[in-house]
């Protein structure tokens, strides 16, 4: 939070040439460029130390960036692929904080880490408390008729599942029952934003979705802020717009929400 942005957007040539040659960078977060929707500040006040790791390590220097220039008319814009700054973003959360799982899909009340794309970029959550729900989902009160060919194909594709089912046993209790367990760890979603603007309607609606039947104790939305925006695209998903996403939807969404908008050095 000691850096500051670049003020001008536009170059001159000899700017724009060292301005391609980067491929480090820093990203800034500051109080203006965040919004604790739903009292998430007095939520975040219980997790402080996840609060911290989360900020320290969106400001840690990126590696890898793609940066370009756009002419106009005797002047160069600053531009930044997307792509890249996404890909070196998640390299940083992925390094730095183990805990989170990635690229997290919900689906019949359960999490699911895995390779596809359409669910959330990362989470927390209770992982025993989350395979107890994937255990009565195939083996409950009210299990699926295929549970045991379920169970087996889902719980192979994951070693910490077979640890935890092995641990707690899980495959020895009464078929037909459900396990009561209370979550002990909160349930926190993410997503990091830097694409199409419309995107971000999408990616409030799914968690709406979700909230229908579990719930969310916090969802974390980090997007572009300040000057990055116009590095970005215009197009592209923001911390204005988010805010007006926000108000749009304040009367459906019941969950707190951390928006952070990073700007870059």
């Amino acid at each position: 939070m000691r850096k500051k942005p670049i003020r001008a957007q536009f170059m001159n040539i000899d700017e724009a040439e060292e301005w391609v040659e980067r491929i480090n960078g820093n990203l800034i977060i500051t109080e203006e460029n965040q919004i604790f929707f739903r009292h998430a500040d007095l939520y975040l006040a219980n997790f402080e130390e996840m609060k911290y790791d989360l900020v320290r390590t969106l400001e840690m220097q990126l590696h890898g960036l793609k940066l370009f220039t756009e002419k106009k008319k005797d002047f160069f814009a600053r531009r930044l692929a997307a792509d890249s700054l996404n890909t070196a973003l998640k390299r940083n959360l992925r390094l730095h904080m183990p805990n989170l799982k990635f690229e997290v899909e919900f689906k019949e009340g359960v999490f699911y880490d895995s390779p596809k794309i359409g669910g959330f970029d990362f989470g927390l959550f209770d992982d025993l408390y989350n395979l107890i729900n994937f255990r009565n989902y195939c083996f409950g009160r009210r299990r699926i008729h295929d549970g045991k060919k379920i169970w087996q194909k889902e719980i192979t594709k994951r070693e910490d599942w077979t640890e935890l089912a092995d641990a707690y046993d899980l495959e020895s209790f009464e078929k037909g029952v459900d396990i009561s367990y209370n979550k002990r760890v909160p349930t926190i979603m993410g997503e990091v934003q830097f694409g199409n603007w419309g995107l971000v309607y999408y990616d409030l609606l799914k968690t709406i979705q979700i909230e229908q039947t579990f719930e969310i104790d916090l969802f974390v939305y980090i997007t572009a802020a300040g000057n990055l925006s116009k590095y970005i695209s215009a197009g592209t998903v923001n911390f204005d717009r988010t805010k007006d996403a926000l108000e749009e939807f304040k009367n459906i969404l019941k969950f707190p929400i951390w928006v952070i908008g990073v700007d870059f050095e």
